[in-house]
């Protein structure tokens, strides 16, 4: 009778790293002692002891390929059979793809004091890859997590929250699978501040004293518009009362 083909190593889908050798393992127990036959997904079959330029079949049922190329992806079929019986595994094999990282937030960045921030890093590759950041302080954010104002989200984007001068400088993003990995660099920079209220004016604030509609008023006026209320007024003189009642 014929057993269940065993394959400790590889059944169902693999993913493999082109240019590298790779072994179909197909383990069969079985009285009479089964014959065991691997068919190619162009349909070719290998029989045990034959053997070519990149592919061999050893007694113990393993296929062997030598230098793998995209070319080998497809569905592979280890059958055995004695008189007894007949039996197949499906094998479906793909080749690898290096990481390339399809939309990112390259070159200089420019962030608000005190808004969040969005650095994207969209990437594919087989087997997906693996997104990871490394801050401009040199930590490592290799997986989705939060930690302090930093948010890394499951489709690789890194959220800053409340940036401030200190969140400047080279962010890195890394794309990667054990096939290789790709990498893009982004500066940011912080700029300027949201509005705010104060307590008192900014330096840069003038007090008028002049005559609007018959009453006697102050204002505050930023610096730049002095000029415009001396023109409306017809005067160059500006007298500021020391207290204002």
């Amino acid at each position: 009778m014929l057993k269940e083909i065993l394959c400790p190593r590889l059944c169902g889908s693999f993913i493999a790293k082109p240019g590298k050798t790779m072994f179909l393992n197909c383990s069969v127990d079985g009285n009479p002692r089964p014959e065991i036959i691997w068919i190619l997904p162009n349909g070719t079959q290998f029989y045990v002891g034959i053997r070519t330029l990149r592919f061999y079949l050893g007694s113990n049922g393993t296929l062997v390929i030598n230098r793998l190329s995209k070319a080998d992806a497809g569905k592979y079929r280890c059958t055995a059979k004695n008189q007894v019986g007949y039996i197949e595994k499906l094998i479906i094999l793909e080749t690898g793809k290096t990481p390339t990282i399809v939309f990112h937030s390259g070159g200089t960045i420019k962030s608000m004091n005190g808004e969040s921030l969005l650095l994207h890093c969209l990437a594919a590759g087989s087997p997906k890859p693996n997104i990871i950041w490394t801050l401009p302080s040199g930590f490592l954010l290799d997986r989705p997590q939060i930690i302090g104002k930093y948010t890394l989200l499951e489709n690789g984007t890194l959220l800053i929250r409340e940036t401030n001068i200190h969140d400047r400088g080279n962010y890195m993003c890394k794309a990667q699978n054990y096939i290789g990995h790709s990498t893009v660099v982004v500066f940011v920079t912080i700029v300027g501040h949201s509005p705010r209220i104060t307590k008192r004016p900014p330096r840069n604030i003038h007090t008028v004293y002049t005559l609007l509609k018959g009453k006697k008023q102050c204002f505050s006026l930023w610096a730049h518009e002095i000029s415009m209320i001396l023109n409306a007024l017809k005067t160059t003189e500006i007298v500021c009362p020391k207290v204002l009642s």
